[in-house]
């Protein structure tokens, strides 16, 4: 019943959402902009991919579980094709000398041909990760980084309101309170995107992912979705790390290893762990 009133409501925010503007141009060099820019973008047309109602994990993984929104490639005429699998990975982080619940959630996708119809086209990993406060809720989402981008992280806006009001606003070149003043490498190893409206009660992201196989935002399913048409819907079923390919070819239930993720010292460094989170 959760997922089918989320799927209503996302619905009807797509038209809230209509009148905006279509891809606004990514400029410059600098990585953490660039970032902030591509989270804001809107899709014009898209797929909605939800989990079905009987996915063989419940819990935290189950409540948890995100909406995609896929982007279709207008220009081929191509629609999007949609994982019909996720896999999650519940674990603990400890930061700033408590422990964090977190999720990571990940599916594989097709990659780019290398030309027009030629072969099978090669398969990349798509990752998020959901830390959990004490209030049961999210605080943190992270995309991993690469060799050459930075890790992207989304922030509570609870956590950025209550960093405002404990150490006043960010200090630039910072955007947000909720970053702390340690230097800031070049090129960065994360980058603070964006601040996410808290739900009204626990539930995942709605995950954008662009016809490039590129997550470029994930926001609260309370907000308004950045698609100004959706053209079709799939579903995908929710399945433990341990039923992976990469378990069954490794014997490992985790992510897969080229995912960067920040370790709890870079998260505890470049973020403010303010202890009402």
């Amino acid at each position: 019943m959760r997922i089918a009133a989320a799927a209503t409501a996302l619905l009807l925010l797509v038209s809230a959402a209509g009148c905006q503007t279509s891809r606004p141009p990514l400029g410059g060099s600098d990585p953490s902009e660039t970032a902030r820019q591509e989270a804001r973008q809107t899709f014009a047309e898209a797929w909605l991919v939800k989990p079905v109602e009987a996915s063989n994990e419940g819990g935290l993984p189950g409540l948890f579980a995100p909406l995609l929104v896929l982007e279709t490639d207008s220009a081929r005429g191509r629609p999007p094709n949609p994982p019909r699998v996720l896999w999650v990975e519940e674990q603990s982080l400890t930061i700033h000398q408590r422990p964090w619940p977190q999720l990571i959630y990940f599916w594989q996708s097709p990659g780019p041909r290398s030309r027009e119809g030629a072969g099978r086209p090669a398969t990349v990993w798509l990752a998020f990760r959901i830390l959990l406060g004490t209030r049961g809720q999210p605080v943190l989402w992270e995309l991993p980084g690469t060799e050459d981008q930075p890790s992207r992280l989304f922030v509570a806006r609870h956590w950025e309101e209550a960093a405002r009001q404990s150490f006043g606003p960010a200090t630039p070149p910072r955007h947000f309170a909720a970053e702390s003043d340690m230097p800031l490498s070049s090129p960065p190893r994360a980058v603070v995107v964006e601040t996410f409206d808290d739900a009204p009660m626990p539930m995942g992201p709605i995950v954008h992912v662009s016809h490039q196989n590129r997550i470029t935002a994930l926001i609260c399913r309370c907000s308004p979705v950045r698609v100004q048409r959706l053209s079709g819907q799939a579903w995908y079923e929710l399945q433990p790390a341990s039923a992976s390919p990469r378990a069954a070819a490794t014997g490992s239930a985790s992510s897969p290893p080229h995912l960067r993720w920040l370790t709890p010292d870079e998260l505890e460094a470049r973020l403010r762990w303010l202890p009402e989170l």
